[in-house]
């Protein structure tokens, strides 16, 4: 193995057994998993393009997130900025929890505080299923299951939806808008919905007024 290649990240202190259920995920890559007090590390023979993304573990492997600040883009304009990453780049969801975490944090610490605002929210993965869409939707369209396109992703367990979403109503009737799209919320002026998880359009980087208005996005690629 060329030690120069080698990425080697560590996962907080959580128990051995959950490391272990994350390197036991189908996957062809091999790791080296050791322990000094009071963090777990894994040595993996691949890497990010570079410092600024964090490496986490997906079904197919070492995949690199990493979450940038630039309000005013609506959906389509941030999952293109991931794509200018390179092949397989996209905006990304959440695996696990750690995952979560890290784009809470991340989030919070580009954006800041920003008074005029309630929440500030951050673009993730994610579309409505066509049949999920308010006209005749079938009555399995609940939660994370009425949404699809989630790269490299299999696990839905850390999103927390906000009270009344998924929102299955079209926000202006008669026209073809659906709250098709995925952000998390980060508090501001308010704080119940923080961390949690809202279906929004994917038109406008702004839900509802001015109020709630998205200033960041998540990207996802694997490791090379």
């Amino acid at each position: 193995m060329d030690p120069m290649k080698i990425a080697i990240f560590v996962i907080s202190t959580q128990p051995v057994q959950s490391i272990r259920e994350l390197l036991l995920m189908d996957t062809s890559d091999s790791y080296t998993l050791s322990y000094t007090d009071p963090a777990w590390t894994i040595a993996y023979d691949k890497k990010c393009i570079d410092d600024s993304w964090k490496m986490f573990i997906r079904p197919q492997g070492g995949a690199c997130l990493k979450v940038s600040k630039m309000p005013g883009l609506n959906q389509t304009d941030s999952g293109t900025f991931c794509k200018e990453n390179g092949a397989g780049y996209e905006l990304s969801g959440m695996q696990f929890k750690m995952e979560w975490s890290y784009i809470m944090e991340s989030a919070r610490a580009l954006i800041g505080s920003v008074p005029t605002r309630d929440y500030t929210t951050v673009w993730l993965g994610g579309t409505m299923r066509t049949y999920c869409y308010p006209d005749n939707r079938p009555s399995n369209c609940t939660g994370i299951q009425a949404f699809e396109n989630f790269p490299y992703q299999d696990n839905f367990d850390a999103y927390v939806f906000t009270p009344g979403s998924p929102n299955f109503t079209r926000p202006y009737p008669g026209q073809d808008y659906y709250n098709a799209c995925l952000q998390l919320n980060l508090k501001q002026n308010k704080e119940a919905w923080d961390g949690k998880v809202t279906n929004v359009m994917c038109q406008f980087s702004c839900n509802g007024g001015t109020a709630i208005c998205a200033v960041a996005y998540a990207c996802v690629g694997l490791a090379i």
